[in-house]
């Protein structure tokens, strides 16, 4: 593109930066010329015949679709030159400000301002240092794993002697739950069978709920819900039950043996117990791998401190808000509770952002990529939990490209993980699992 302009304004922000683009007039008007050209040659008007519309009728009927088309691709190309020749990672789309409308037979100038994504110190891998853990083994965790099958096989049954309700035991009854003397939505029930201590119901039940209770009470409880609810629109909420005992009973469980494992899927309980190794097992690499990669990133959040892109950040805080006006149910959050969130995980975002720029130039040193089978696999896995729905799930990420680079994302995050932890230097630490989901509840 002949004498094409472009001038970089200095900027006191080092991952921002500013050019003023100037296209010549000629350029403009001899790619204006045949787009009409181009144009007249396909119109059907009539009057006229098939490749012979005059290119003057052309430019008064349909000129100015073709200067804004022509406007459009010389942004874009000059865009990309600009990019190029100045060795720029964008971290996310230039943005255009014209100093003026194009006036034909003048040059055109725009700014253009872009993010660039910041140098990252190379992640040496000999002098990181992570902690390999391996759970204790515990003959008492696989008695429990017995147990509890043999508790889900087993029988509630009334108590034979009246006696004080202690942990364990099932109770049933009728409730009606109120916030602000409001009935509260899905907090009525009738013959309900709550087993006290197995975290069916709102905490609080031990001291001054239905502990210690007997049948045929009639209790009103005050509650709180938890800050950390599942339900945001509850979380932290003080609610009244009014709550009628109906019948005590103990959970009788089953006896452990060739039939209970029948019961569960097995041949007996040799198998069964084999079983039982394996989720202990599968379960204890999951705990680890979660408590290494938590690790891991607290540790390069702290070894890594530069700026991030506004941009980046801004798309992340985006997610987050539309993450937490899904799980507080609001449809259409106010513009004051979006500000609310925005100050609240400004830090978040920009340790996410932060974190994710490190392993991309993780992933990138060490040519680390996302398979297509992979990429297959884990859509495939997200179909199955949708029985039926199968094919709706596939089809919404052949039509939503963000959907799919999403989980591209998430997978290469993971290998890179994989990748730091497998390659970093290793300190091997032996816990048991309690200590292991302790060190997990206090980060």
């Amino acid at each position: 593109m002949n004498h094409l302009k472009i001038e970089q304004v200095e900027s006191k922000n080092n991952l921002q930066k500013e050019f003023i683009v100037t296209i010549p007039h000629e350029e403009i008007s001899t790619r204006v010329q045949g787009g009409l050209e181009k144009r007249a040659k396909s119109i059907k008007l009539d009057g006229f015949r098939p490749g012979k519309v005059p290119v003057d009728v052309v430019e008064k009927r349909e000129g100015d679709q073709i200067v804004s088309e022509v406007m459009d691709q010389l942004l874009n190309e000059t865009a990309q030159k600009v990019l190029k020749d100045n060795k720029i990672r964008p971290a996310t789309q230039p943005h255009f400000h014209p100093k003026e409308a194009y006036r034909k037979g003048e040059d055109f100038s725009y700014t253009m301002h872009v993010e660039v994504l910041p140098e990252v110190k190379e992640l040496d891998l000999n002098k990181l240092e992570v902690k390999r853990y391996k759970v204790k083994d515990d003959p008492n965790k696989l008695k429990e794993l017995n147990d509890l099958r043999a508790r889900a096989a087993g029988e509630n049954q009334p108590i034979k002697k009246a006696r004080k309700i202690k942990a364990g035991d099932v109770v049933k009854i009728d409730f009606e739950g109120k916030i602000d003397g409001k009935p509260l939505q899905g907090g009525t029930a009738k013959d309900y069978e709550l087993e006290l201590g197995a975290k069916q119901f709102i905490p609080g039940l031990k001291k001054k709920g239905l502990w210690a209770k007997t049948k045929g009470k009639k209790v009103k409880l005050n509650l709180e819900f938890p800050k950390d609810y599942h339900e945001k629109s509850l979380a932290g909420k003080a609610a009244v039950f009014d709550v009628t005992i109906h019948e005590v009973m103990e959970r009788v469980p089953g006896k452990i043996d060739d039939a209970l494992a029948e019961k569960h899927g097995y041949k007996n309980v040799k198998e069964m117990e084999a079983a039982n190794k394996d989720i202990l097992a599968r379960s204890h690499a999951n705990m680890t791998r979660a408590q290494e990669k938590q690790e891991l990133l607290d540790k390069l959040a702290k070894m890594y401190t530069f700026d991030v892109p506004t941009g980046m950040v801004k798309l992340e805080l985006q997610s987050i808000c539309e993450q937490l006006a899904q799980d507080e149910g609001v449809e259409k959050p106010t513009e004051k509770q979006i500000t609310a969130w925005e100050k609240e995980y400004k830090e978040i975002a920009e340790r996410r952002v932060r974190l994710g720029l490190v392993l991309a130039d993780v992933g990138q040193h060490h040519k680390i990529s996302v398979s297509q089978k992979e990429l297959t696999d884990v859509v495939m896995a997200e179909a199955k939990r949708y029985p039926g729905q199968e094919k709706m799930v596939f089809e919404y990420y052949q039509k939503h490209a963000s959907a799919l680079n999403h989980v591209r994302a998430q997978i290469l995050e993971e290998k890179t993980v994989d990748f730091i932890l497998k390659n970093a230097k290793i300190k091997g630490v032996e816990v048991s699992e309690e200590a292991l989901k302790k060190l997990s509840e206090d980060q």
